[in-house]
């Protein structure tokens, strides 16, 4: 018995490479005629032969099995493409279109068809009808939507390579780009856009609209603010304070509902529900802050604000008043409703500052003008208070005539004596016969005089510590 060393030695040599080239080549007939009889399995239906632009079915069956049907482009000088049903195809290009289906693992099988019309030339499919998809037709404003517009044969198959034109209706600023793209102006108003696509292709142009729905958004309260008059404000003061509430997408909120307090304490300020700040009469000068609580569509937004109050100098009140007339002398007195000021006076007419004498009550004792002010520690002055204080005259002077009132020759007396008099003791005795006024520049009564016609005397006495 042969061992295996020597059967091999005996294929390799050269009856037996003979022989081993026998058995491959009988294998190989074996697999062919195997191959043959599966793909004789193989059932094909359609045309052998068809026009550019016709519409064919062709179909490939595996026993009772329906196979799925290709286009080889390597094998194949014409074309074709699917239609919109199973097995459907149209004819786009002359020349032979290998088509195949694989009906068992690494067995396929093939079927020619021949599409004939113009040697080799190509058929354009006529433009049918267009139709616009959108990304999203139920928007807010400020979104973007994508437009596209799909173009269909007149056999319903999908056309690509048209010229696309985009235009829009609104109401407002809404805009589409040359791409389809649609933006939604941010206004916030509802309201419906309309698209219209235009589509040409092979000299025909169809359009196509559709609509998007915008629906404005709810408002919402994005913040407030709060405003007063420009201060400092005195103690006592009454301050309104308004809130203003922005929100998100409008103009301004007014219909809500402001809660208001005082954040700072200690000195009995106070606001009411309608934002009316009540300061306290207390002289300091201080800081109120105020807070607003502002809620509207369940949201509720806080803003503060600060007034400025400043200690006040409430003007002195001179006591007597001003053009008190006396005799001798005066008492004056001053006082001052401010806490804590400090009044400052001054006798000789000038106006008064710190350095000025503090009050204490004194007594005049001839004409004075007195002036008062009030000062506090945070350096508040009040307004000056003036005062004018004079003595009084005794009596006032008295005119008398040797002919009474009755001058002139009717009644005999042709010349009349004039007299001036008064009781007082102080001043000077000054007279007009022109009916002027006296002043310090008229003539000063020495004594009687004579007056010879119709005259009209008037006296004054003058004096410096009396009113002019």
């Amino acid at each position: 018995m042969k061992s295996t060393k020597q059967i091999l030695n005996t294929i390799l040599n050269k009856s037996g490479r003979r022989f081993l080239a026998v058995i491959l080549t009988s294998i190989a007939f074996a697999l062919c005629f195997a191959s043959e009889a599966l793909a004789a399995t193989v059932q094909w239906t359609g045309p052998s032969s068809v026009s550019v632009g016709q519409t064919f079915t062709i179909a490939a069956y595996y026993g009772s099995s329906s196979l799925t049907v290709y286009v080889d482009e390597g094998q194949s000088t014409g074309s074709a493409y699917r239609g919109d049903y199973a097995g459907e195809w149209r004819a786009y290009k002359a020349g032979t279109v290998t088509f195949f289906a694989q009906y068992d693992v690494g067995y396929t099988s093939t079927k020619v068809v021949t599409i004939g019309g113009g040697g080799g030339g190509t058929t354009t499919p006529t433009l049918g009808s267009v139709s616009i998809s959108l990304s999203s037709s139920s928007v807010a404003p400020g979104d973007t939507v994508s437009c596209t517009l799909n173009a269909y044969s007149t056999n319903g198959t999908s056309i690509t390579g048209g010229t696309k034109s985009w235009t829009i209706s609104s109401t407002t600023n809404d805009s589409i780009s040359s791409s389809g793209v649609v933006t939604v102006a941010p206004v916030q108003l509802s309201r419906t856009i309309t698209v219209t696509g235009k589509y040409t292709y092979g000299g025909v142009t169809k359009s196509a609209t559709a609509k998007i729905t915008v629906t404005r958004l709810p408002i919402a309260l994005a913040g407030i603010s709060l405003t007063a008059p420009s201060g400092p404000f005195a103690p006592g003061a009454q301050v309104p304070v308004t809130v203003e509430a922005a929100s998100v997408y409008d103009g301004p909120i007014t219909n809500g509902v402001a809660s208001w307090r005082v954040v700072s304490e200690g000195f009995g300020d106070s606001v009411s529900t309608n934002g009316i700040v009540s300061i306290s009469s207390t002289n300091f000068s201080r800081v109120v802050e105020i807070a607003c609580d502002y809620s509207f569509g369940g949201t509720t937004k806080s803003a503060t604000i600060g007034l400025q109050v400043q200690s006040r100098c409430d003007t002195p009140v001179i006591s007597p008043s001003d053009g008190t007339i006396f005799e001798s002398s005066l008492s004056i007195s001053m006082t001052c409703g401010s806490e804590g000021s400090v009044i400052h006076y001054t006798l000789d007419g000038s106006e008064p500052t710190r350095e000025s004498p503090v009050y204490k009550r004194f007594r005049i004792y001839g004409k004075t003008t007195v002036k008062a002010a009030a000062f506090n520690d945070d350096g508040q002055q009040s307004d000056v208070a003036t005062a004018a204080f004079a003595l009084g005259q005794c009596e006032d002077p008295e005119i008398t005539s040797s002919c009474g009132m009755n001058f002139g020759t009717a009644y005999g007396c042709l010349k009349s004596i004039v007299s001036i008099s008064y009781g007082g003791t102080e001043g000077t005795l000054h007279y007009t016969l022109d009916g002027s006024e006296p002043t310090a520049e008229s003539a000063v009564y020495a004594g009687e005089f004579e007056i010879s016609d119709t005259t009209t005397v008037k006296a004054r006495v003058l004096s410096d510590n009396w009113f002019d």
